[in-house]
């Protein structure tokens, strides 16, 4: 009887055990976390380094504004703790989803975060926000204050990536605005009208653009003011993006003397690692110098580097 009594008291130790947890090696759950875009992705994964990898929504190569929405993507948002997004601005596709899908998750919209210096266009603030160094640093904290309270056993570890990001970010600049210092006048266009925020840091020299958003056709009347646009400012240098380069940017990069360069907001292409967003930045710092300072009559044989690496 008593040999009977004692294996019950083990079985209902390991049943308390197994359901309320002790100090026996018994651990977490691991946070599910969803970033939507690859460069609010990869500042989640520069926070979260050594403690989870999150997951990315949106394939790079995507449009936000126009994501068609798959059965994986839904199982990410039903399964997820905290969504990281930037707001309905830009992710259009995902405002409805996120609402029905995630209605367990903590939701953060980084348009909301405290201490942006936002870009105010016609139709509402401008939502390519990462591409301000000062934002991604206070997007930053925003992530780190959000993974902290749904996970606070691991305050230390965010807490110091979060440092060690920001001081990444702080290099970065630095490095850019010398990198860029001697083409920051030279006069350029892009595919459309969402470099904003990098080139009001950089003092950069943008004249126009081909398309106001990614989605949009220009009519005849902007096509005909973005021509003697780039007569009267000698624009020789037009920037398309890896997603998408028009029929358009490719007739007026044809013209003699124009170059047609790349500019990659998202990181395409691009290995993941906590200096992931650093490296989407330095991407396109070179590309601007490229295009920038390349002629026609030379030989494109010595590649622009990149600053060196941002800490």
């Amino acid at each position: 009887m008593r040999s009977f009594f004692s294996a019950r008291l083990v079985w209902a130790f390991l049943a308390a055990t197994f359901v309320f947890g002790t100090n026996l090696g018994v651990q977490a759950k691991e946070l599910n976390v969803v970033a939507t875009i690859r460069p609010l992705y990869a500042l989640v994964l520069a926070v979260s380094d050594g403690v989870f990898v999150p997951e990315q929504l949106i394939d790079a190569n995507l449009s936000a504004h126009t994501l068609q929405f798959r059965a994986s993507d839904a199982r990410k948002l039903e399964n997820a703790d905290v969504v990281f997004w930037i707001g309905p601005a830009l992710e259009t596709a995902l405002e409805v989803p996120i609402v029905n899908l995630a209605r367990w998750a903590q939701v953060v919209a980084m348009m909301d975060a405290p201490g942006l210096d936002l870009i105010e266009l016609a139709g509402g603030d401008d939502p390519h926000i990462w591409l301000s160094t000062a934002n991604a640093r206070a997007m930053v904290d925003t992530i780190a204050r959000t993974l902290i309270e749904a996970d606070p056993d691991n305050r230390e570890v965010y807490e110091k990536n979060a440092r060690v990001a920001k001081n990444r970010i702080k290099n970065l600049k630095r490095q850019m605005t010398k990198f860029l210092g001697d083409v920051k006048n030279t006069p350029f266009i892009v595919q459309h009208d969402g470099f904003a925020y990098l080139v009001r840091e950089f003092g950069l020299n943008q004249q126009g653009y081909i398309r106001e958003t990614v989605d949009r056709e220009p009519g005849a009347r902007h096509i005909s003011e973005l021509r003697a646009l780039i007569d009267h400012n000698d624009v020789r240098c037009l920037l398309g993006e890896p997603q998408v380069t028009s029929k358009l940017a490719r007739q007026l990069a044809s013209e003699p003397g124009m170059r047609l360069g790349t500019l990659d907001a998202l990181g395409l292409d691009l290995d993941d690692s906590p200096t992931l967003y650093a490296r989407i930045m330095q991407k396109n710092a070179r590309a601007l110098l490229k295009c920038l300072t390349y002629r026609a009559h030379e030989q494109d044989t010595n590649p622009v580097t990149a600053p060196g690496p941002a800490g």
